[in-house]
C-alpha cells in the first residue's frame, strides 16, 4: 500500500508540532549534549549483532529505545557528518531485523489471542516509535509495510484487554529495571513497572498518525478510557508509565482535536505535579515512592510541557521546561553521555545524591528524544506568535520563512543576541522571563514579567541580571537563580562558586552531572538544598 500523506492541513490540529522547522542548526549547549550522547550510543550493545541479544524479558524495548534514539540523534545534530554515521546505525539494525522478529514483525512470541505481555506491549511501543521515526526520515516502503503487519496482527486486536486491565495496588517494589510477576490476572501477565501497558498510547498513536487506519482508533479510545480511570497513587503507576501515554495521548489529540483528551492528559499532568515531582522537577519512580528519579520519564515531562505551551499558552509550561531542563535533565545526564538515576530530593529527604550512574538500558538511549525536542522547543510557534522558551546558541528557521539566531551568553548577569527576519507583520516574538529577571533591550529598560515582547524583524542586544529568590516548598524553603535551583555548596562541586548566601550556609546551581570529570564525581555527589 503507498504511504499516505503525515498530517496535511485538514488533518492536524496545529500543525507546526508535527513539523516545527524545515532547518535548525543548534550549535550550543545542547549540540554538545547531542554529540556526546552520540559518542555513547556508539557502542556494540547498540548495534548488531549484539544489540538483539539485549533487553531480557522487554521483548523489543531496547532494540526500540536505540533505533528511536539514533533517528532523533540524527534529525538533531547539526554535525551532518556524525548524523550519517548515526543513521548508518539505524540501517543496520533496520536491515537486521529479519529473524530477530516474530512471523507478525515484532517482538516476543506472537499473540494467541488469550493473553497480553504488559512488558511486551511496552518494549513493543518503543520498536514501533523508532520504526515510525525511521520510515519518516527514509519513507521507506519497507518499514511502513512492516508498521501495517504489527498493525493487523497485533495492535488492532487489544481492545478487549485494555478494556479489563487490572486497576489495583500490586503491593511490590521493583527495581530500577522492571520485572514480570508471573501468573495472569484478566488475561494480563503483569509488571512491577506498574501500568508501563499504557506506554503503549505513545507507540500506537504514533502509528495511527503515520497510517491514519481507522481500526486503531477504537484500541486508542478503550486504552485512553481505563488509562484516565486509573487512580495513579492508589495503584503507585510508574509515572514515566503515566507521562509516556500523556505523550501518546496529546499526539492523538494533535490527530483527532477532541478537546476532552487535551483536557484530561493537562489534569493528569498537574496531577503528576502536585504528587509525582521531587523538589528539583525529577520524578518519583512510582506515584507515592519517591526511591530514585528516571531521566526517561523527566524527557517525557519536558515534551509534554512543550505540547501544553502549543496547545494552550500557559507560560507555567515555559517555566516548568526550564526548570525541568536546568534542575532535573542536566543533572541526570552523566559524563560519559548516557544517563542514570538520582535519589528523590524531597521534604523528608532534602538532600539527593547518584543512585545509580548510568541506566544504559533505558534512559542513556531515551535522553537523545529529549535533546532533539530540546533543540526544537527552544523557539515554539503559536500562529504568528513565536515564543523563545529555552536559551542556548542556535540558528532555526520555519517553514513561511521566518528565522532567527541567537547567541546566549549564560551566567547571573548576561546576555542574550538576536537576529531576527521575516517575522509576521501582525505578529511578535515573546521571550521568556523567570522570576527575578531584569532586562534591557537595545540599551532600553523593559519592565514586564513572564514574557516581553519584540515587533519587527532586526537585531536585539538583551541584557539580563538575575536576582536570587526564595520559594516555598512545603516544609522546605528553596533557593533558585531565575529557573536554577539552589543547593548547599560542597567540597566536591567542581563547577561552581557561590552565587546565594543565608544564615552563614553558601548556596550554588544545582550540579549539572555532564561537566563532572568522571563516574568517580557524580557518585561522590551530595547536594542540599
Amino acid at each position: 500500500m503507498k504511504p499516505p500523506t503525515i498530517c496535511d492541513e485538514s488533518q492536524s490540529v496545529y500543525n507546526a508540532s508535527v513539523a516545527p522547522t524545515d532547518y535548525s542548526y543548534n550549535y550550543g549547549d545542547i549540540q554538545k549534549r547531542l554529540m556526546l550522547n552520540a559518542r555513547r550510543l556508539n557502542a556494540p550493545e547498540y548495534m548488531p549483532p549484539l544489540i538483539f541479544s539485549q533487553g531480557g524479558d522487554w521483548a523489543g524495548d531496547w532494540q526500540g529505545r536505540a533505533l528511536l534514539a539514533l533517528c532523533c540523534l540524527y534529525s538533531a545534530l547539526s554535525d551532518r557528518e556524525e548524523a550519517k554515521r548515526v543513521l548508518n546505525q539505524a540501517d543496520s539494525i533496520v536491515n537486521s531485523l529479519g529473524g530477530k522478529v516474530n512471523e507478525y514483525g515484532y517482538f516476543g512470541d506472537a499473540f494467541d489471542g488469550k493473553s497480553v505481555n504488559e512488558q511486551q506491549l511496552s518494549g513493543n511501543s518503543w520498536y514501533l516509535r523508532g520504526l515510525c521515526e525511521y520510515y519518516l526520515i527514509t519513507r521507506s516502503e519497507k518499514v511502513y509495510d512492516l508498521i501495517e503487519r504489527v498493525t493487523e496482527n497485533f495492535l488492532v486486536m487489544l481492545a478487549p484487554f485494555y478494556k479489563c486491565y487490572p486497576l489495583e495496588n500490586r503491593d511490590i517494589v521493583g527495581e530500577v529495571s522492571g520485572r514480570l510477576l508471573g501468573g495472569e490476572k484478566n488475561g494480563w501477565i503483569l509488571s512491577t513497572d506498574i501500568a508501563c501497558a499504557f506506554i503503549l498510547l505513545d507507540g500506537i498513536t504514533q502509528v495511527y498518525e503515520v497510517t491514519r487506519d481507522f481500526r486503531l482508533e477504537s484500541v486508542i479510545d478503550a486504552m485512553t478510557e481505563r488509562f484516565f480511570g486509573t487512580d495513579l497513587m492508589a495503584c503507585n503507576c510508574q509515572t514515566h508509565a503515566t507521562l509516556s501515554a500523556l505523550r501518546g495521548i496529546l499526539r492523538y489529540y494533535n490527530c483527532t482535536g477532541n478537546p476532552a483528551l487535551l483536557e484530561k492528559a493537562a489534569q493528569t499532568y498537574d496531577y503528576y505535579l502536585l504528587h509525582g515531582t521531587t523538589l528539583n522537577y525529577a520524578n518519583y519512580n512510582w506515584f507515592g515512592r519517591p526511591l530514585w528519579t528516571e531521566p526517561c520519564a523527566v524527557t517525557d515531562a519536558l515534551i509534554i510541557c512543550a505540547r501544553l505551551f502549543e496547545y494552550i499558552g500557559d507560560v507555567k509550561y515555559l517555566r516548568l521546561i526550564n526548570r525541568i531542563y536546568y534542575n532535573a535533565f542536566c543533572s541526570g545526564m552523566r559524563p560519559n553521555g548516557g544517563a542514570g538515576c538520582d535519589t528523590c530530593l524531597t521534604e523528608d529527604n532534602p538532600a539527593m545524591g547518584a543512585y545509580l550512574y548510568e541506566a544504559d538500558f533505558c534512559c542513556s538511549m531515551r535522553i537523545a528524544e529529549g535533546l532533539k525536542e530540546l533543540s526544537d522547543m527552544q523557539f515554539l510557534r503559536r500562529g504568528d506568535y513565536v515564543y523563545a522558551s529555552l536559551y542556548d546558541d542556535c540558528e532555526i528557521a520555519f517553514a513561511d520563512g521566518l528565522s532567527v539566531c541567537t547567541k546566549f551568553l549564560r551566567g547571573s548577569k548576561g546576555r542574550l543576541d538576536l537576529k531576527v527576519n521575516g517575522l509576521p507583520k501582525r505578529g511578535a516574538l515573546y521571550l521568556y522571563l523567570p522570576q527575578g529577571c531584569a532586562v534591557r533591550v537595545n540599551g532600553s529598560e523593559r519592565g514586564e514579567k513572564d514574557l516581553f515582547a519584540l515587533h519587527g524583524d532586526g537585531n536585539y542586544e538583551i541584557e539580563y541580571s538575575l536576582e536570587p529568590h526564595e520559594e516555598s516548598a512545603g516544609k522546605q524553603t528553596l533557593c533558585f537563580l531565575g529557573d536554577v535551583l539552589l543547593t548547599e555548596k560542597n567540597d566536591i562541586d567542581y563547577v561552581h562558586t557561590f552565587v546565594y548566601e543565608k544564615d552563614g550556609r553558601k548556596f550554588s546551581p544545582i550540579t549539572d552531572c555532564v561537566r563532572l570529570p568522571d563516574k568517580e564525581a557524580v557518585l561522590n555527589l551530595r547536594q542540599k538544598v
